[in-house]
């Protein structure tokens, strides 16, 4: 059996190791080693080989554990608070959406157009019938016809030329005889011998007795325009007569009677 003083190198080391866990912070404690009976060389130098082991194992413990403390120290008394804000979404984009720089001034209201002015219409008018001469009373009868001359005038034959339908005998009744219609026509150009103008005089209310007609150029400019009711031929004016009496024509029916007029003398007083 093995003495126990003659323990093996690494029985020696484990021993170390314990006791240097037991002593705890004693860094320099040293471990006795019972000497070997009989080891004169080898074993001393072992054994003081694994006192520098142990010395260098506990001065590497000591060292690390003491780093350790140290940075575990740093890390926990040592520590500053991190004081920078948490991101809260990252940072704000300055920079606006439009961009800088970016004109944001409102666009003008611009005006509407005007509407267009329509195209004239260019459709020609169709041509309107003219009014149709009011239709004669059918009560009445009209008298119209042709004025010649035969005599020459002797102051010229220029002059307007009148048409008076009397229901009696002027030349008997003079300034009393009733005009039933009369007729003028002004600047009238008979000195051509074939001169000729019509007349018309309408609203004559028929009868069985006849009417007397007279008919005259006033060649010399003598009747009062301002009372065409007493224009009368005189000296120089051209008339018309029925040898030396005044014409007469029969308007019985409401009808239209044609009466020609010629001016065959001219007035010698």
């Amino acid at each position: 059996m093995t003495s126990p003083l003659h323990l093996s190198r690494a029985a020696l080391l484990l021993l170390a190791a314990t006791l240097f866990l037991a002593c705890g912070s004693d860094d320099n404690a040293v471990v006795p080693v019972p000497a070997h009976d009989g080891d004169t060389g080898v074993g001393a130098s072992d054994d003081a080989g694994a006192t520098d082991d142990r010395s260098d194992t506990a001065a590497g413990s000591d060292t690390g554990t003491a780093s350790d403390d140290a940075g575990t120290s740093t890390d926990d008394a040592g520590s500053t608070p991190d004081t920078t804000p948490a991101d809260s979404g990252g940072s704000p984009d300055a920079t606006p959406d439009a961009g800088i720089g970016a004109d944001t001034t409102p666009e003008p209201d611009t005006a509407p157009e005007p509407d267009a002015a329509p195209e004239p219409d260019t459709t020609p008018e169709p041509d309107t019938a003219p009014e149709p001469d009011a239709a004669p009373d059918p009560t009445t009868a009209t008298l119209h016809g042709r004025i010649t001359r035969s005599a020459s005038p002797s102051a010229g034959g220029v002059g307007h030329l009148y048409v008076a339908v009397f229901a009696d005998n002027p030349m008997i009744a003079g300034d009393g005889a009733e005009v039933v219609g009369r007729t003028r026509t002004d600047d009238v150009d008979m000195r051509d011998g074939g001169a000729f103008f019509d007349y018309e005089v309408a609203d004559i209310t028929p009868r069985t007795e006849p009417y007397y007609v007279t008919g005259f150029l006033d060649d010399n400019g003598t009747v009062d325009e301002s009372a065409p009711s007493s224009a009368g031929p005189d000296r120089g004016d051209l008339v018309s007569l029925d040898g030396i009496a005044i014409p007469t024509v029969t308007m019985s029916a409401p009808v239209r009677v044609e009466f020609d007029i010629d001016l065959n003398i001219a007035m010698p007083f």
